[in-house]
């Protein structure tokens, strides 16, 4: 488990990640004295999900699942694709990992005209070089 995640602490942020439903005030008709708030707490919803991935390293399944909903709220968020290939790779699920490296490198291009990082690249190959799902994939150290 992550040092920054004490032992009971991930299912105490776990209660408290299930109490956000969502964008704060979205949908309402208000003007927009609420926007910087509203992103404030996205930010903080996110980076405490990353938190709760990084604390279930240990359990892929557990992790997968933060990333997901980080990749939930932004689509776009490099680090929580990588957590997840990660998490999925660990798992036995490659293909599953490849599926959503090309998802998100397809919406960069489309959304950005951009490509995913070299970081993102390397994961990707070094998963597609697995011949089993089994084995552990770890970040590498750039």
């Amino acid at each position: 488990m992550n040092a920054r995640v004490q032992d009971g602490a991930s299912a105490q942020l776990e209660r408290a990640l299930g109490k956000y439903r969502g964008d704060f005030l979205d949908g309402e008709p208000v003007s927009d004295w609420h926007v910087e708030l509203r992103d404030r707490l996205q930010r903080l919803y996110v980076d405490s999900l990353m938190l709760l991935g990084e604390a279930h390293a240990a359990a892929p399944g557990r992790a997968a699942d933060a990333y997901r909903r980080v990749l939930a709220t932004d689509e776009l968020h490099e680090e929580a694709l990588r957590g997840l290939m990660r998490a999925l790779g660990e798992s036995g699920e490659r293909s599953q990992a490849l599926r959503a490296y090309q998802r998100f490198a397809e919406r960069l291009r489309t959304e950005l005209d951009a490509e995913p990082d070299e970081q993102t690249m390397r994961l990707m190959e070094r998963l597609q070089e697995r011949s089993s799902g089994a084995t552990e994939i770890r970040p590498s150290r750039a």
